[in-house]
């Protein structure tokens, strides 16, 4: 089968597989989009009781933080109230008292204790009549005529003698004298503010009752337990007592919470046995459904009391819906115009694979390229072989024997540099480095040295690679020589700079452009780049592509800043490399 016929029989065969591939992505693209759609019907059909499975594991965990919230915060007041059990003595709880200084050592330690508890009201000493013997209060400021309690604990000390036998929490001792400790039921305090104690009653060496230690508490005890939960507005969470009467409440009401019980709705549902919780589910309260859930805080008389109205718990899953319903039709559109964008990719693989030959065009162009290098070296092996042809050898023939040669050196040695930098092969050692003498050392070996003017200096002493500053700063005077104009001076400027808080020194090489012209400011650091006039000069190409790499390697940089008249480098190095 000859070429043509060949071409055109794989160009047939390219056909039929194009078409296969384009049944075969349809065929993919619309089972993916019918087994999406599945599982979008599938989830939203089993998310709705999802959502209420999740609601009542939230309403069961938040009680339950609420409850062990409350219980270590009774934890803390019943700590608070052993301290003050173990400071006092039957003798201290005598009124008028006997001891004066002892009388003021109890009021300043009661204070000191009433700032370690959030919420405390006061707490204090009182005989076995209620009486006052030692005790501190939160405080009052009066604003408009009306007095609220202070922020913070002010450690007010209330007076001697002042009778609490009217108050809950001593009630409650009268009422059930053979309790050690009581939790007093709620009561309006000396602010106004609903208020509950915890009290603890005191006895003497005989065991007789002599009287009571009592730490009273503000209802935004239990307050700061549910502002501290991150609750959606879709339903009520509450603390009440085994009453019903609301202590805390969200969202928070204005009105008096112990004056208020929780909605009869569901105060029916109140667990009546001490359970640790009681769950409910689907119950028609008030013509909307709820998930009602009852945590029993332990050991305590309350309760957290949670009532989610699913109306706003599927809000979400509405949204859900609504996501999936959009989401859907934007799949479908996505798969319609993946096919269609496929088809078009598949139509064009023939274009691509012209592509593929330009690219194996453009990669036989560089070998090209290579081998055009390769060229430079002729002229200056034909000039050594003429040399060595002729009979006598004179010493302008010797001379450019030798230049021949260091042609051929420097494309080859620039090839091989280029070649280490690109494998990364090259490392550092770092040394002194004067510039000033690097600079003179070059200039010295070149032909022209006349040429080139200094301006500026000294240069501090810097830590770099000698071997590879030399080489940057050769290649540029080497570049300079050659591609200036040879009646013009080559004016190198040095100087010191800042950038970004680090101090470098600046090198700047400036000469007239000779025949080659002006380089192409974005072409000049590019590898195998060179000027059109440039390649009469024998040269790689690779010169100012190694500058631009070495000087990086270096940690500086270098620049192309031409003005109207000069082609300039600017070369910045750092004094020291960092690492």
């Amino acid at each position: 089968m000859n070429a043509p016929l060949a071409q055109e029989h794989a160009a047939s065969i390219s056909t039929n597989n194009l078409g296969r591939k384009k049944r075969l992505y349809l065929l993919s693209a619309i089972v993916f989009g019918v087994l999406i759609t599945l599982a979008a019907i599938w989830d939203i059909r089993t998310s709705k009781a999802l959502v209420f499975k999740q609601a009542e594991e939230q309403a069961r965990s938040s009680s339950f933080l609420v409850s062990a919230w409350i219980t270590g915060s009774f934890e803390v007041v019943k700590h608070e109230n052993r301290a003050l059990r173990a400071k006092i003595k039957p003798s201290d709880l005598i009124i008028p008292p006997i001891d004066i200084k002892r009388h003021e050592e109890l009021a300043k330690f009661v204070v000191e204790e009433g700032k370690t508890i959030p919420q405390i009201l006061s707490l204090g000493y009182m005989d076995d009549e209620c009486r006052v013997v030692v005790g501190a209060t939160r405080g009052v400021y009066r604003l408009n005529g009306k007095a609220f309690p202070n922020k913070a604990f002010e450690g007010v000390t209330i007076p001697i003698g002042n009778s609490y036998s009217y108050q809950d929490f001593c009630r409650g001792l009268m009422d059930f004298p053979e309790r050690e400790d009581y939790l007093s039921k709620i009561y309006e305090g000396y602010t106004k503010e609903n208020t509950m104690a915890y009290v603890h009653r005191l006895r003497d060496e005989k065991g007789e009752f002599v009287g009571i230690s009592a730490i009273s508490f503000t209802m935004s005890f239990f307050q700061q337990w549910l502002n501290r939960l991150d609750l959606k507005d879709i339903g009520v969470f509450a603390i009440t007592d085994l009453e019903g009467n609301l202590l805390a409440q969200l969202p928070q009401t204005t009105k008096r919470l112990h004056k208020q019980k929780l909605d009869e709705a569901f105060f029916k549902f109140l667990p009546k046995e001490t359970k640790n919780s009681q769950s409910e589910t689907n119950q028609n309260i008030e013509g909307e459904n709820h998930i009602l859930h009852f945590e029993r805080v332990t050991g305590l008389p309350f309760y957290v009391v949670i009532a989610l109205e699913k109306h706003a718990l599927l809000g979400a899953w509405r949204g859900k819906l609504y996501g999936y319903s959009v989401g859907l039709i934007l799949i479908w559109l996505l798969i319609a115009v993946s096919v269609r964008e496929h088809f078009r990719t598949v139509d064009q693989s023939v274009q691509l694979h012209g592509f593929a030959m330009q690219e194996r065009s453009k990669n036989e162009e560089k070998a090209r390229f290579l081998a055009m290098l390769s060229h430079e070296l002729k002229t200056p092996l034909s000039v050594i072989r003429m040399v060595l042809g002729a009979n006598t050898i004179s010493d302008q023939m010797r001379e450019t024997a030798e230049q021949a040669v260091n042609d051929m050196d420097f494309v080859i040695g620039r090839t091989k540099d280029v070649e280490q930098l690109d494998a990364e092969k090259i490392e550092l050692h770092l040394s002194d480095c004067d510039i000033v003498e690097n600079l003179n050392e070059i200039i010295e070996t070149l032909a022209q040295a006349d040429r080139f003017t200094i301006v500026g200096g000294p240069l501090a002493i810097i830590e770099s690679d000698k071997h590879l500053l030399m080489m940057v700063l050769s290649n540029l005077l080497h570049n300079a020589i050659k591609y200036s104009d040879p009646k013009k001076s080559i004016i190198l400027e040095l100087g010191h700079i800042q950038r970004n808080g680090v101090e470098m020194v600046e090198i700047s090489i400036a000469n007239y452009p000779g025949q080659a012209g002006w380089p192409d400011p974005d072409m000049v650091f590019t590898k195998y780049y060179r000027h059109v006039k440039a390649h009469r000069i024998t040269g790689s190409g690779l010169g100012l592509y190694l500058v631009s790499g070495l000087t990086t390697l270096l940690q500086g940089a270098i620049e192309y800043k031409p003005d109207e008249e000069l082609i300039r480098f600017v070369v910045r190095l750092p004094l020291s490399l960092k690492g």
